[in-house]
């Protein structure tokens, strides 16, 4: 006999899918992050960390005996962008304070000091979103309890590689302030910074000129939030195309099984 529909090749392509994304994901982070550090040395250590923070999110799912799957591979590419967040910020804080004259050491030191209650703070707030969805009954609980406590699971060690390896990692890799030596690219980027900061500031000048204006637009689309949730449409969960077709007749009760396979 064959087998007329295998379940497990859709899934397996949902997989393979979403391990691509996880891939595409590292490599577009690192090049944005290199476009704002603007040198190899700053970009080697969010780098690092995102892995690091991955595979500390692979031993949680280790300790909670959970499987790889769509929800814990879809909590590891949502993680990506929230693991290197901490990192970047230690790096940038560092990197300024080696531009104003100090140390590698010192500068990693204070960097990294001055941003310990930040990154405390910013990540027992995403786990403290992420983690009550784990408790939830029902089916939603069911299908969502690997993905929330994976999800907070990396942004906590994530919080551990920014206060201990990463300014580690500066003091040793980043090198003291030298002299400005040409870059075209990277002062061709930060120039294009600059405009963007230039016209944010203007804009942000106009809007606290005009702040009861601008607070009676976001009255209004604040009001507007409970509407619009009330026209949406409501789902369990969205339709998805598995890739197959499945058809039903029902044959005459004296067919035989050759006068059945006939139409199929």
């Amino acid at each position: 006999g064959r087998i007329v529909y295998d379940a497990t090749k859709y899934v397996n392509s949902s997989i393979h899918e979403v391990i691509k994304t996880l891939i595409e994901s590292l490599v577009i982070v690192t090049v944005v992050i290199f476009l704002f550090l603007g040198t190899f040395r700053s970009v080697l250590i969010p780098t690092l960390a995102m892995p690091l923070s991955l595979i500390g999110a692979f031993f949680m799912m280790f300790c909670f005996g959970y499987t790889i799957n769509l929800l814990t591979l879809l909590a590891l590419v949502l993680s990506i962008g929230l693991v290197v967040d901490d990192a970047i910020i230690i790096v940038e804080n560092i990197h300024r304070h080696i531009e104003e004259g100090m140390s590698p050491l010192e500068a990693s030191l204070k960097g990294a000091r001055e941003l310990a209650s930040p990154i405390i703070a910013i990540s027992v707030v995403l786990i403290a979103v992420y983690v009550p969805i784990g408790f939830m009954g029902g089916l939603t609980g069911a299908l969502f309890t690997e993905f929330a406590f994976t999800l907070a699971g990396a942004v906590a060690i994530s919080a551990v590689v920014a206060l201990t390896l990463s300014p580690m990692m500066c003091s040793r890799i980043l090198k003291p302030h030298q002299a400005k030596t040409k870059k075209d690219f990277v002062d061709f980027i930060d120039g294009q910074f600059n405009f963007l900061k230039k016209n944010y500031e203007h804009f942000l000048t106009g809007t606290l000129n005009n702040l009861p204006v601008v607070m009676v637009f976001a009255l209004i689309i604040f009001i507007s939030i409970y509407f619009l949730f009330k026209k949406s449409n409501n789902e369990l969960a969205p339709v998805e195309d598995p890739g197959f077709i499945m058809t039903m007749y029902k044959a005459a009760p004296s067919a035989s099984l050759q006068q059945t396979q006939l139409y199929s």
